[in-house]
């Protein structure tokens, strides 16, 4: 219990400043360049399209193909 309160309260600390700076700068960006891309590389697009494909696909064929993958196995080394 002890260790994940520590792991917790020292993720608080770490992740406090980027928080602070990404919500709350104002709108200036301290140091950073500002990126403007107009389109998306296909690369980053065929991926995407890819795995939300992958995701309605599993969700429709068999919603509980894990299960049924963990069970089968579970049953053949016991």
């Amino acid at each position: 219990m002890v260790v994940l309160i520590a792991s917790s309260l020292l993720n608080a600390l770490y992740y406090f400043p980027i928080v602070i700076n990404a919500f709350f700068a104002g709108g200036k960006q301290a140091g950073a360049a500002k990126l403007i891309r107009d389109e998306v590389p296909v690369g980053m697009l065929w991926t995407t399209a890819l795995m939300a494909v992958l995701c309605v696909g599993f969700a429709f064929w068999r919603p509980n193909w894990p299960v049924v993958i963990i069970t089968s196995l579970v049953a053949n080394i016991f």
